[in-house]
């Protein structure tokens, strides 16, 4: 679309039509409160023209009024204000000065008018607010108005000038260093023109498509009579052509076209006051030239481009769908292959028969045991021996738990509904054909708005991710019995993690559910259906789920707090024992420490509930009354090093637990409590020497802190962290 001075207001720099110096008016601002002033000044300057251009007077009768023409038409166009300096008030034309100042820019020429010159001295007020004139109004005479105004515009059109040619160069430059496609190159051109419009004092015009109809009736009619004119002429390809200067009204047009290559014919076209020099249409010329061949060779590659990444397209859509294909093989081989490690280690039949609590061989054995323990008159040595035999049934059917706790798992979950929240397409897929591995009936979802929109009271586990947990507090409102389990991310926990322990989750915060394995981790996948069945069955205590059957679990019983070092000295050796790398076992002996600090000090409560150790120094000996006493299970298997410190108070709920974990994640003296005793930093650094922790609560009963090490941690490197609260039945 061809662009012209004439067609208007002035635009920003090659953004569509460009002022025309020639053909528009000056526009004069009058603002006075006297009638007979704007009379005088109409009759003085209305007929007036300066540099071929005629006047266009606005007139305010008010300060007021005066701003508002100058701000609802267009600032940057107005060329000179006549401003009375006392009309509201005796200062209110020098307040209106600065605010002029502002709205209409530098440019803007500040002619004062009064009556009273007494009340702002010339000098004064001349240097205060960069105005061009003041003015008496007695000595306003028609040839002294004419003088001042003319001398007035002047200014301005140099000021205008000096503006529009810094603003082109400016443009320019930019425009050179970023020509990679035709749209940028009509920018250059426009610029380049609107730099000879400066310097030569004419109006110019340009046609990107010279045949296109396209804005025709908004060019100025100078710019469709040289359109025109140059439609008709005959123009070789990959040459410019152009016909001699005519006259147009009192003004010369003239104008060039050149036909490229791919047969588009681009033109340029001039207005000028006087002659069109030669050497104007000679530069004319060349600059269409080159930019009707560059702009060739750039569409050329453009269309290149364009074909180019319409292959990559198909090409990747091709391995998109690839990729898809080989995600629902990998998911199905992923869960296919816990599914075998499942039935291998915890499915067999000879498993089910040993360790089935009610009828199985290893439980009836330890009944049995016991009750001949008990036989009234059975010498000591064979009571001895029935009792070892129970307690070493016992200890078997306690390793035969896990698969005891899969079993009830998956008989709890038939008929239970789980919500999955899951933007990631393939996590969701994961999430959802693992948690169906526990009998539940699951609807997983894209996102928020989705899941609130199935959401019933029906559903008994909500798993959502961190981009949609926002729902969570309308999920809890419109299911009130839903238990809901956040996953998110590594570094989404650290940074956000105080606003994410402020959140309705009545169980568990989990972090990335499956690390960094394309196909899933097995361990991973464990722990969401370990955690599923805890909450969907209510069974939580034990730190034999968390590990592979068969896997030994050692217990020590606290009593005094001097076993505080001893077992964690035990923990450390049996580490050592394991193979474990040092940092994995200073992580292991931490958290014991940290974890017995708690039990020890922290949990035991006299009869009026008031904590009774709490306020002693940590170095301060304390004896456990047999209601007290702590009990201390660690063990491991291939995947996992697990601590689990349990105290029979219970006093640790929901909002205590996640109010402590907030310091994880607080800065400074926030982090630290203020009391005697310790500094409240015990979770916190147990929290640190995990990959999971895990409490497991049944109030006033029971709190079992687990914390689990995975054992191919390696030194200095930032763990995978979970964290869990579980609410247990008795």
């Amino acid at each position: 679309m061809p662009s012209s001075p004439a067609d208007g207001p002035t635009p920003t720099p090659g953004g569509g039509l460009a002022a025309d110096p020639l053909l528009e008016p000056w526009l004069v601002l009058l603002v006075d409160d006297a009638e007979d002033v704007h009379t005088g000044l109409k009759l003085a300057l209305g007929k007036s023209t300066f540099y071929g251009r005629r006047l266009e007077l606005h007139h305010a009768i008010s300060a007021e009024q005066g701003l508002t023409k100058a701000v609802t038409l267009d600032p940057a166009r107005f060329a000179v204000a006549f401003v009375d300096v006392v009309m509201e008030h005796d200062t209110a034309g020098l307040e209106l000065v600065g605010k002029l100042r502002a709205a209409c820019g530098q440019a803007l020429q500040l002619i004062l008018t009064t009556g009273q010159p007494h009340i702002a001295a010339p000098e004064a007020v001349a240097a205060a607010f960069e105005i061009s004139h003041y003015l008496a109004k007695p000595d306003a005479t028609p040839e002294r108005l004419r003088t001042i105004l003319n001398v007035a515009i002047r200014h301005f059109r140099a000021a205008m000038a000096m503006q529009l040619t810094r603003d082109s160069l400016r443009g320019l430059v930019d425009m050179f260093h970023s020509a990679t496609d035709p749209a940028v190159l009509d920018e250059m051109l426009r610029g380049a023109l609107e730099q000879y419009a400066v310097v030569w004092q004419m109006a110019y015009a340009c046609f990107p498509d010279l045949g296109s109809s396209d804005g025709l009736s908004d060019m100025a009619p100078w710019v469709r009579n040289v359109r025109d004119q140059l439609l008709h002429l005959q123009v070789p390809e990959g040459e410019v052509r152009s016909p001699d200067p005519w006259a147009f009204g009192a003004f010369q047009a003239w104008g060039c076209v050149m036909r490229s290559a791919r047969g588009a014919f681009r033109g340029a076209a001039l207005l000028a006051q006087g002659q069109v020099p030669e050497t104007l249409q000679s530069e004319f010329r060349d600059l269409l030239y080159i930019w009707g061949t560059t702009k060739d060779s750039l569409e050329q590659q453009t269309q290149e481009r364009q074909a180019q990444q319409e292959r990559e397209a198909r090409y990747v859509e091709e391995l998109r769908a690839a990729r898809d294909s080989a995600e629902e093989q990998s998911i199905s081989l992923a869960l296919a292959n816990g599914e075998l490690s499942r039935l291998l280690d915890f499915r067999s039949g000879l498993l089910e028969r040993l360790g089935q609590p009610e009828h199985g061989l290893v439980p009836r054995l330890g009944r049995r045991s016991t009750e001949l323990s008990q036989v009234k008159g059975l010498p000591p040595p064979a009571a001895a021996a029935a009792k070892e035999m129970a307690d070493l049934a016992n200890q078997i059917g306690a390793q035969l738990t896990l698969h005891d706790f899969y079993s009830s798992a998956q008989s709890a979950g038939k008929g239970r509904k789980v919500l999955v929240v899951q933007q990631d397409k393939k996590l969701r897929k994961l999430i959802g054909r693992a948690l169906l591995g526990t009998g539940a009936v699951v609807q997983a979802v894209e996102t928020a708005e989705q899941g609130l929109e199935v959401l019933t009271d029906a559903y008994d586990l909500l798993l959502v991710d961190w981009p949609s947990a926002s729902m969570a507090q309308g999920a809890v409102k419109k299911a009130p019995k839903l238990q809901v389990v956040l996953t998110t991310t590594q570094s989404l926990f650290e940074d956000a993690g105080r606003s994410i322990v402020e959140m309705p989750v009545n169980g568990v915060l989990i972090r990335n559910i499956f690390g960094t394995s394309d196909s899933g981790d097995p361990s991973a996948i464990q722990e969401l259906v370990i955690t599923a069945g805890k909450l969907l069955t209510g069974d939580v205590f034990g730190v034999e789920k968390y590990l592979s059957w068969g896997s030994m679990v050692r217990e020590e019983a606290v009593t005094h707090s001097n076993d505080r070092n001893r077992i964690i000295d035990l923990v450390g050796e049996y580490a050592t024992q394991c193979g474990l790398r040092p940092n994995v076992r200073t992580a292991a002996q931490t958290l014991t420490d940290e974890l017995l600090m708690n039990a020890i000090w922290d949990a035991p409560v006299d009869a009026n509930g008031k904590p009774k150790y709490a306020h002693l120094d940590r170095a301060l000996p304390v004896t456990l009354l047999p209601n007290e006493r702590v009990s201390v299970r660690y063990g491991n298997d291939a995947n996992v090093f697990a601590v689990s410190v349990v105290d029979q108070f219970g006093r640790l709920d929901h909002d205590l637990a996640f109010r402590y974990l907030r310091k994880c994640f607080a800065k400074g003296e926030d982090q630290i409590d203020q009391k005697q005793g310790g500094a409240g930093l015990g979770l916190y650094f147990a929290f640190l020497a995990t990959n999971t922790f895990v409490f497991n609560v049944s109030p006033q009963k029971r709190t079992e802190a687990i914390g689990l090490i995975r054992m191919n941690n390696a030194p200095g490197e930032n763990p995978v962290r979970s964290f869990h609260y579980f609410r247990g039945l008795e």
